[in-house]
């Protein structure tokens, strides 16, 4: 049989096996000293990159958080209410100003039913109406209703509400701002009671314009009388002026009273109290008896004195 030459042993394997690796390790140490010289600067950069980045990010955090406590409060602190509903009007959100129209502390308010706050049966149908409407149309909605404050008493208000969406889930609910409108609607009902006023003046001036314009057109006529009746004497002076409605009669007897404005006649007022403080100082008195239009009758009463007596 042929030889196969100089077995390979063990040691010889092991021995091209370490300077293979040492070979290895040589190389990788060149290519780490080569690869460090050529990365420090570039980490060291990034590392400044980064730390400056991250100065700016606190920065901004900062401004972020400034921001979010000034418009916390110009939130809280706005001149009317804001709301947030659910959609089954729950409260789920509200500014300072909100729970202060309503008199309660706002984490009182938090998850109520907002109906509870409302003055009437009526009042809460409307808000409940107003609130489907804005979910359903999705477009902004107003009401003017009765809120009722925690202590019993009552305002008005304007709720002006819009839909608000979720982050993840549509629509879920409506975000209503809430004015207290209460001197707005009593200067309406006080505008309104003066407009009715006004017009009742302006019909009762053409009511007198129409019947000044009629008598005048008569020529005065003056009729003076006197009768006996029991132990009096009625002395009477009529006249087919332009009347007197009965509600100036106490007025009329009084000095400087007069039934007309300045202008319409010439009387001063004091004639008839005169006559009045003269009939009564004898023991007598002074009546009046008028209608609109047809003329007035002046009637002074005087009692009988008997000799006797005299």
């Amino acid at each position: 049989m042929k030889s196969r030459g100089k077995s390979a042993t063990p040691s010889f394997f092991c021995i091209k096996a370490e300077k293979k690796l040492q070979d290895e390790n040589h190389r990788l140490q060149n290519l780490f000293a080569s690869d460090s010289k050529r990365l420090v600067p570039k980490l060291a950069t990034d590392q400044i990159e980064l730390e400056l980045q991250n100065a700016e990010m606190r920065e901004a955090l900062k401004e972020l958080e400034a921001s979010h406590t000034k418009y916390s409060e110009l939130f809280d602190f706005a001149p009317i209410g804001y709301f947030t509903f659910d959609k089954n009007t729950r409260v789920r959100e509200m500014n300072l100003t909100g729970a202060t129209l309503l008199g309660i502390e706002r984490r009182l308010l938090i998850n109520s039913p907002f109906g509870a706050f409302i003055a009437d049966a009526a009042d809460r149908y409307t808000f409940h109406d107003h609130c489907r409407e804005a979910l359903e149309k999705q477009e902004p909605r107003t009401c003017e209703l009765r809120l009722k404050r925690k202590d019993g008493t009552v305002f008005f208000a304007q709720l002006q509400s819009a839909p608000t969406e979720g982050l993840k889930s549509g629509i879920v609910g409506v975000r209503t701002m809430v004015s207290d409108i209460s001197d707005y609607r009593y200067s309406m009902e006080k505008l309104t009671h003066a407009m009715a006023e006004l017009a009742r003046y302006n019909t009762e001036l053409s009511k007198f314009a129409y019947i000044t314009s009629r008598a005048l057109q008569r020529t005065p006529r003056i009729n003076v009388s006197a009768n006996r009746q029991g132990n009096e004497w009625v002395f009477s002076t009529r006249n087919n002026g332009i009347g007197i409605g009965p509600e100036y009669f106490g007025r009329i007897l009084l000095i400087f009273q007069r039934s007309h404005d300045r202008g319409k006649d010439s009387g001063t007022g004091i004639d008839l109290a005169t006559c009045k403080e003269v009939a009564e100082r004898h023991g007598g008195r002074m009546s009046v008896e008028s209608e609109l239009v047809t003329g007035s009758s002046f009637n002074c009463t005087m009692p009988i004195h008997t000799s006797h007596e005299s």
